[in-house]
Parts: structure tokens; sequence; C-alpha cells
């Protein structure tokens, strides 16, 4: 559990969630999908491509929300509940990963997520 909050550190914070043409610094698990890949399937006349790019996108990030929540209730000094994220619709995660990656195309759906979450950090 320490190794993978250790994993996940590196993403709560924002130093190159928005650089372009920063080197990643962390593991992607079973491969990485790059942003320029992910502006062009969710544009693709494939009706196929596109759905299955919308999945990767709207379930990655789902994933990552949860296992943040979980990570920030488990670190907690108090268990504190973590309900980031709660209430996101799939199109509006759809749309804010593909105009991140459209102004970062360089950049991969890691730190289009990591972006996104730092975005619902600041939010009341």
């Amino acid at each position: 559990m320490k190794k993978l909050a250790l994993i996940m550190l590196p993403l709560s914070f924002g130093g190159f969630a928005y650089a372009d043409d920063q080197k990643e610094l962390f593991s992607v698990f079973g491969g990485e999908v790059r942003c320029q890949q992910i502006v062009t399937d969710l544009n693709s006349r494939n009706q196929l491509t596109e759905i299955i790019m919308i999945n990767t996108v709207k379930y990655y990030t789902e994933g990552f929300l949860s296992s943040y929540n979980v990570l920030k209730y488990a670190l907690g000094p108090n268990k504190p509940q973590s309900l980031l994220g709660d209430g996101l619709t799939g199109d509006f995660i759809i749309n804010y990963v593909k105009d991140y990656c459209l102004h970062h195309p360089s950049t991969s759906l890691p730190l289009a997520v990591t972006a996104l979450l730092q975005d619902l950090q600041r939010k009341p």
C-alpha cells in the first residue's frame, strides 16, 4: 500500500501536469494512451474506434479518481471521507480530457487526468 501511495504521490502535484515537453516521470502499467491518439480516435469516423477510446478515457479516469479517494481515506490522519469526482458525468470526463489533449498533444492520459484532479481540488 505504501508503494502505491509513493507511485501516486507525484501525480498529486501539478509541477509537470501542464508541461508539454517535460518527460513523464512515472510508470503507467499496461501501457499508456497518448493525447494525439485520444484526439484522433475521439474524432474518428469509425464508430467502434471512437467508442473504444470513450470507454478507455472514461474508465481510466474513474479508476484513477477512485484510487485517489481510497488512498486519501486510507492514509489520512483522521480517515476523512473523500468523494472527489463524485457526480462527474462520462460526457464531462470525455470533454475535459479531449480539451486538455488538444492543448497538450505531446502528453498522455495520466497527465490529463492529473490536471482534472487538480481542477477538482480547486473547486469549493
